[in-house]
């Protein structure tokens, strides 16, 4: 089995539910469907290339090119998702203004 994927699927999984955990708390009604969409926060992008970079960490170490592929890649993801959400706040804010 491969544990690197594993972990990725797993974190996946995770932010998944979590996002419909605070939908359910939010609104007080279950909305499956928040599971299956894209955006929100927890980021599912940003748990997967986390847990991706931090997995290859762990099995093949700092000094591996892997790790370095990985961990850029998490950076870039990030960057773009912190970006993206910046950016539709602002556009929200335009929009409530109109």
């Amino acid at each position: 089995m491969n544990h690197v994927i594993l972990a990725s699927v797993c974190a996946w999984a995770v932010a998944q539910v979590l996002k419909t955990v605070i939908a359910l708390v939010k609104s007080r009604r279950l909305d499956i469907s928040v599971m299956v969409e894209p955006g929100g926060m927890p980021s599912s992008h940003s748990a997967i290339v986390c847990s991706l970079a931090a997995s290859i960490f762990i099995v093949d170490g700092v000094a591996s090119t892997t790790f370095a592929v990985a961990l850029v890649l998490a950076m870039v993801v990030m960057y773009d998702a912190a970006g993206l959400r910046r950016s539709m706040g602002n556009q929200a804010a335009v929009l409530n203004r109109i």
